[in-house]
């Protein structure tokens, strides 16, 4: 299934002994031995270092039960859905923006979003003009609304910001690089309901720049107007067998004994052998294919589909094959619970790259072991040979976005 997002790639870094403020959370006894106090600033509770609700446990007024003082740059209560914006400056701005997302012929988000912001230069010192933006919309079209162009918060993003910078550089281990005239936007991160943290950031996302494939931006005077605009086009691969993640087992890592049986892959990217048999109800199945000749050794692998459309197993290494196929990888295994019905089994070979054929000869002859247990017999069937696993379709991503508004001095 294919996902698509312009969610920027977060690395926060962290170290031993820190909290999450970055600030020191233990303490130094008289022998030079260091402890964690899980409370350091006796405001009954405890960091959340230490797995506690304090975000700041070196000052005893900032905890959970605090009362959020706005514009003191604090986040007092430690709660990310109240959170501090600290605004240095008497600009404000006013303006709005549209947003329509066309994913394959599906209208992912049609919006038009009304923009008003306070400055908050201290959120990004190096820029022309930041301000913290009240994003609001009463006409919307779809869900995926990326914030990085609609500047609309939801259950993570918070906090967000509209920046404009005349020179902006980048340092990466690659070099330097340096963009003019640079539109950004920003936000926090509130990754609380996952068991998280709330990162204040903020994180930017450079919406446009000078001599960009994809957005422009104009500043002239104190009027602020920008675009982007974006095709992507792809195949999408559905699987002809359905099957939901619903009782994922596993691979094993170990060729498993069995019953045999022989089949031959037909070394075409996207197809597989189709097999079925029944499973004893609690009884453990085993699952593994082998190569069985040097001159038709391929990298096979398996998935095992119950007859409730749950995936129980899937494997691609586990074991060295009898004959290593010409990639060097491996043999699979898998083991699985049986629930007494009959499951579908899938015999397929990956080939690199894409599209070329990586079989030593023109199939890929194989050896299926299955195990279902119980003292049974598998009865093993062979129901499609060569099976067409994909169904490929061809999309078309359009994304357009437009926006302006004014600076009051």
């Amino acid at each position: 299934m294919r996902t698509f997002t312009l969610f920027p790639l977060v690395v926060l870094l962290g170290c031993p002994g820190t909290n999450e403020s970055g600030k020191d959370d233990s303490t130094t006894t008289g022998d030079d031995s260091t402890v964690t106090d899980n409370d350091a600033d006796d405001d009954g509770f405890d960091s959340t270092a230490s797995g506690g609700d304090d975000c700041d446990d070196t000052d005893a007024a900032v905890n959970p039960d605090a009362s959020e003082v706005t514009g003191d740059g604090v986040d007092n209560d430690c709660n990310a859905a109240t959170p501090d914006t600290t605004s240095s400056g008497s600009r404000s701005f006013s303006g709005s923006t549209t947003l329509y997302v066309d994913n394959a012929g599906s209208i992912d988000c049609d919006i038009t979003v009304q923009l008003t912001g306070t400055e908050a230069a201290d959120k990004c010192p190096d820029c022309d003009f930041a301000f913290a933006i009240d994003a609001t919309t009463s006409d919307e079209v779809g869900s995926s609304c990326y914030y990085q162009l609609s500047m609309l918060e939801d259950t993570v993003i918070k906090n967000t910001l509209l920046a404009f910078q005349g020179t902006y550089t980048y340092s990466s281990y690659y070099g330097e690089y340096t963009y003019t005239n640079v539109l950004l936007t920003g936000a926090s991160v509130d990754y609380t309901a996952y068991g998280y943290g709330y990162y204040e950031g903020p994180y930017w996302f450079k919406v446009a720049y000078d001599d960009s494939a994809y957005g422009t931006v104009t500043l002239d005077g104190n009027n602020l107007s920008w675009s982007f605009d974006s095709v992507y086009y792809g195949t999408d691969y559905t699987n002809n067998l359905y099957y939901s993640y619903c009782d994922y087992t596993y691979p094993g890592y170990e060729k498993y004994a069995g019953a045999g049986y022989t089949g031959a892959w037909d070394c075409v990217l996207g197809s597989g052998d189709v097999w079925t048999f029944d499973t004893v109800q609690g009884a453990t199945t085993t699952v593994s294919v082998d190569t069985v000749s040097e001159n038709t050794a391929f990298d096979p692998y398996i998935y095992v589909i119950a007859s409730d459309t749950c995936l129980v197993g899937y494997a691609d290494d586990s074991f060295d094959c009898a004959y290593p196929p010409p990639d060097g990888f491996s043999c699979p295994s898998v083991s699985f619970e049986g629930d007494g019905g009959a499951v579908t089994l899938v015999v397929a070979g990956t080939t690199y790259p894409a599209g070329t054929d990586e079989c030593v000869g023109a199939t890929g002859d194989y050896e299926l072991l299955i195990d279902v247990g119980a003292d049974a017999d598998a009865h093993a069937e062979l129901v499609d040979d060569n099976f067409d696993l994909q169904v490929e379709t061809e999309y078309t991503n359009t994304i357009h976005a437009e926006g302006s508004g004014t600076i009051t001095e």
